[in-house]
């Protein structure tokens, strides 16, 4: 809906010491592009797939024959580009009469590029909401990206995700530690994984630096040594739940990835008929994950 001059009121009477504010707070520290790796690309779309090689090799006799070996190929995981994009319009007059008492609203950019600032945030955090819902398949396989995972051979699994689902304090993430261990490859191969961070929401701000920063067993007299201290923590305040957590591995190749195909663009238009100014922002660009071991999830309730 257009805006007129009686939305403005109050920046274009007389008043001369008033101030303006609530437009264009760009100053916030992203936070998705901690845990999304961030690209740029001009293709519209990225592919993955998983091949599977030998789990091992065999006892060859003297003089017998070498045991083939087969390679499986998985299922592929096309993402595609999205368009993101918002416009505000004012008329004519507006415009004109907010000129020199208040240029941001005259601009108008200042709000749309808080706007554009923000659903970068707003979409990967969803996208991890979402991370336990069998409604939402993330990865090759056809399934959630925390749940559990078909490697190519199409027989054998890996659960990402704590199979008793516990709130964030020193023993889930002991236990995260330990499922880690028996991480498998695409092969069905074990390759032990670490955790590098922590992906938590505001509500577990203070136990997860607590757990970062304690060199000994939090709450605990018997001085024992800390298993997962220094231990990163990534803050994602938009996270929808405030139970919910997330470790990130070691495995981050081909993991959790935001790719800009346009990066923020801001127009400004008129239409001449109807005497009105438009300001436009937009960007196109495509997020999700190929390799679902970056992440391991607990959905505490």
């Amino acid at each position: 809906m257009p805006h007129s001059t009686n939305d403005f009121f109050a920046a274009i009477d007389p008043v001369a010491n008033r101030s303006y504010y609530g437009l264009g707070d760009n100053d916030a520290e992203k936070q998705y592009s901690t845990i999304f790796t961030v690209d740029s690309d001009d293709e519209p779309q990225r592919s993955f797939v998983e091949y599977s090689g030998p789990a091992s090799l065999s006892l060859k006799a003297e003089n017998a024959a070498v045991q083939p070996k087969l390679i499986s190929q998985g299922p592929v995981k096309t993402h595609y580009t999205a368009t993101y994009a918002g416009a505000v319009t004012i008329s004519h007059e507006a415009a004109k009469d907010v000129k020199n008492r208040y240029a941001k609203i005259s601009s108008t950019m200042g709000a749309l590029g808080e706007a554009e600032r923000i659903t970068p945030e707003l979409l990967c955090a969803l996208y991890l909401d979402r991370a336990f819902s069998a409604s939402f398949p993330a990865t090759a396989d056809g399934v959630e990206l925390c749940g559990v995972h078909i490697l190519p051979d199409g027989v054998t699994t890996y659960q990402n995700e704590l199979a008793t689902p516990a709130a964030l304090d020193e023993t889930s993430a002991e236990d995260v530690r330990v499922a880690l261990r028996s991480l498998l490859v695409s092969s069905g191969n074990i390759r032990p994984s670490k955790v590098t961070s922590w992906i938590v929401p505001s509500a577990y701000e203070p136990i997860a630096h607590k757990l970062s920063m304690s060199a000994k067993t939090l709450g605990s007299a018997n001085n024992d040594p800390s298993l997962v201290s220094g231990t990163k923590v990534k803050m994602f305040d938009y996270l929808g739940s405030a139970t919910r957590w997330f470790a990130e591995t070691d495995r981050k190749k081909n993991g959790l990835f935001w790719d800009w195909i346009e990066k923020p663009q801001f127009i400004t238009d008129q239409v001449v008929l109807l005497l009105q100014k438009v300001y436009l922002s937009y960007f196109r660009a495509r997020f999700g994950c190929g390799d679902w071991r970056q992440i391991f999830g607990v959905a505490a309730s």
